[in-house]
C-alpha cells in the first residue's frame, strides 16, 4: 500500500487520486497539516509516526516542501 506525505497539497491531491485510480495500487493514507483536504474517504493524518503505525505502508510518496522531505525521509 502507499501512503503520501503533502496529501493535502496540490500535487500530493493529483498524487493520492492517481495513486487510487490506478490498478494495483492501494491508497492507506495521506499525511499533512491539520485542516488539510486530502482525497475524500481515506484517512489523513497529521504525524508520520502515526500514518505509518496505522497504515503499514510499503511506499511513501513525498510531495512535501524540500525542508519537510529532509525531514520526514530518516523517519520514514
Amino acid at each position: 500500500g502507499v501512503l503520501v506525505l503533502g496529501a493535502g497539497g496540490r500535487m500530493g491531491r493529483m498524487v493520492s487520486s492517481a495513486v487510487a485510480a490506478a490498478e494495483g495500487l492501494q491508497l492507506l493514507g495521506g499525511v499533512d497539516v491539520p485542516g488539510a483536504a486530502g482525497e475524500p474517504g481515506v484517512p489523513l493524518f497529521s504525524s508520520l509516526e502515526a500514518a505509518v503505525r496505522q497504515c503499514e505502508p510499503q511506499v511513501a510518496i513525498d510531495f512535501t516542501v524540500a525542508e519537510a522531505a529532509r525531514v520526514n525521509l530518516p523517519r520514514a
